[in-house]
């Protein structure tokens, strides 16, 4: 493990966890929470198996289709079976920070109900994150957003084995959206237990950390 001292935890004095996070009913930077999250996917549906962020991850594929124009920064996360992880990443100064928790995404590539599958794996789902070192958990109800149907567009080849095209999918779960950091270095993380009441073999335990330099 990689520990770095947070050159900036006095900016965190405070335990209001919407001084760091974005919350599901707020529009950052005009755009919605849920078309956000859409977003965040429609992103990671145009990587392929070459270029895939969780394979063999190193700090340079941290960088690889980012938008600066947008001001959010998306950042990946490995699939559950992969339980604990931690990850570096550089990222310039005054972009808000966005990754899932526990998401869930369905399309008509595979189903004829996207919204219901995309809630299915959510369910049950026990959050805590952790910003330098500040405990917060999350509300099952109030930190869990889910998406109107939208177009998402799975390219060829994509890491996910998605069959590729033009499809309309939905989107379910809990995101980490933190407002921009101050210039510094930053450690992230979580820790989610997850078991759908009605699925209770896809249950799993997951706990990540990015240890972010800012500026």
């Amino acid at each position: 493990m990689i520990n770095i001292t947070p050159v900036s935890s006095l900016a965190f004095a405070q335990t209001d966890k919407s001084k760091f996070l974005f919350s599901t009913n707020e529009s950052p930077y005009g755009i919605s929470y849920p078309q956000w999250m859409q977003k965040w996917w429609s992103w990671i549906a145009n990587f392929t198996k070459a270029n895939n962020p969780n394979d063999h991850y190193t700090q340079d594929k941290c960088q690889i289709n980012q938008n600066l124009g947008e001001k959010v920064w998306f950042l990946t996360v490995p699939p559950p079976e992969e339980s604990s992880w931690q990850r570096i990443c550089h990222i310039p100064k005054s972009m808000a920070i966005l990754w899932p928790i526990v998401t869930g995404e369905c399309d008509t590539g595979d189903t004829n109900v996207p919204l219901d599958c995309a809630k299915r794996g959510d369910e049950g789902a026990r959050i805590q994150v952790f910003i330098d070192g500040i405990k917060f958990n999350y509300d099952a109800i109030k930190d869990r957003s889910t998406s109107g149907l939208f177009n998402i567009t799975w390219i060829k080849d994509n890491f996910f084995e998605s069959k590729p095209g033009v499809f309309q999918g939905a989107v379910d779960g809990y995101f980490l959206f933190l407002k921009p950091l101050p210039i510094g270095n930053h450690t992230i993380s979580f820790e989610s237990d997850v078991l759908p009441p009605s699925n209770p073999e896809e249950g799993y335990h997951q706990k990540g950390e990015y240890i972010l330099t800012i500026g």
